[in-house]
C-alpha cells in the first residue's frame, strides 16, 4: 500500500507526506468500523426507571412553576391592592393625625429622698437620688431621658448647691432634669427661662441650660421645687417635653417633707 501511495504521488511531492496522510485515513477509518461494530450496552432496567423518574419530576417541576407565575400574575392584575411594590416606601403620618394621639408614659417615678417628690416621664426615662456633701446631708433628683449610672456620694457640690459630677454624660438630644427643694417664702413661677449653663451642665455635654421654680400640688407650706433643665442639642419637641414632665410634678400626701434652712439659688 505504501508502494502504491508512493508511486501515486505527484511530481515532486514526497512519499513519506503520502504515507502519513494514508495513515489518517486508515485511523479514521478503523474508529468508524469500530463504533458500528460495538453495540452499545443496553441500560438496565433500573437505572432506566431512575431516568424515567427525574424526567417525569422536571415535567411537574415546570408545570409547577409555570401555574405558580400564571396564579401571581393573575392576583397582581386583579388585587393590586393587597400586593404592593415591594420597594414602596412606608407612607408618613401627617402631623395633624399624629397630634391627637395621647402620648405613651412610664409609671410614676418617685424621687423618695425628696419628700416623695413624684412625676410622670417618657418612656424610657429614669430617674435617681444623690446625697450632697452639704452639712444639712441634702438630696438632689435627678430625672433623665436616660439611663442613669450610680452616682459617689456624698457627690461635691457647687456654687449653685447642685452636683458637680453629673451621673451620666448626655448624647444628642439628651435631657436631664436636676430638682432640689427649696423652703422659705413662696417664690414667683417665672416659667422655663434660659440661664447660663452650670459646671454640671458643662459636664454633662449640655450645650442649653434652663431653670423654674415649682410649686407642685401636694407640697407643704413653703416648700417648692428649683428645677434646671440641662439639654444637648435640643431639638423641636424636647423643650416641651420637659416642660410636660416638670408640670406633672406632685407631692405624694404621705411623704413628709423635711424641713432644713432655707436653700438659697
Amino acid at each position: 500500500m505504501a508502494w502504491n501511495a508512493a508511486e501515486t504521488a505527484g511530481p515532486g511531492e514526497p512519499a513519506a507526506s503520502a504515507d502519513r496522510m494514508e495513515s489518517a485515513e486508515e485511523e479514521r477509518a478503523l474508529r468508524a468500523l469500530l463504533e458500528r461494530a460495538v453495540p452499545r450496552p443496553a441500560a438496565p432496567a433500573e437505572r432506566m426507571e431512575r431516568i424515567r423518574g427525574r424526567a417525569l419530576r422536571r415535567r411537574r417541576y415546570r408545570r409547577a412553576v409555570w401555574g405558580a407565575t400564571a396564579t401571581a400574575a393573575a392576583v397582581g392584575v386583579l388585587l393590586p391592592q393587597v400586593l404592593p411594590a415591594a420597594d414602596t416606601p412606608p407612607r408618613a403620618t401627617s402631623p395633624a393625625a399624629d397630634a391627637g394621639s395621647p402620648e405613651r408614659r412610664d409609671a410614676e417615678t418617685r424621687l423618695t429622698e425628696l419628700s416623695d417628690l413624684t412625676l410622670e416621664v417618657p418612656a424610657g426615662w429614669s430617674s435617681r437620688t444623690v446625697r450632697t456633701d452639704s452639712p444639712k446631708g441634702e438630696y438632689v433628683g435627678y430625672v433623665a431621658s436616660l439611663s442613669l449610672r450610680p452616682s459617689p456620694e456624698p457627690c461635691p457640690t457647687g456654687a449653685d448647691g447642685t452636683c458637680t459630677t453629673p451621673p451620666r454624660e448626655l448624647p444628642r438630644r439628651g435631657t436631664l432634669i436636676t430638682l432640689r427643694l427649696l423652703y422659705g417664702p413662696k417664690e414667683p413661677d417665672p416659667g422655663l427661662r434660659n440661664r447660663e449653663l452650670g459646671k454640671a451642665c458643662v459636664v454633662a455635654g449640655g450645650t442649653e441650660e434652663l431653670w423654674a421654680v415649682r410649686s407642685p400640688a401636694g407640697a407643704a407650706e413653703g416648700v417648692q421645687v428649683l428645677a434646671t433643665v440641662c439639654l444637648a442639642t435640643p431639638a423641636n419637641g424636647d423643650v416641651a417635653e420637659a416642660s410636660t414632665v416638670l408640670g406633672s410634678m406632685r407631692f405624694d400626701p404621705a411623704g413628709q417633707p423635711r424641713r432644713p434652712e432655707r436653700t438659697d439659688r
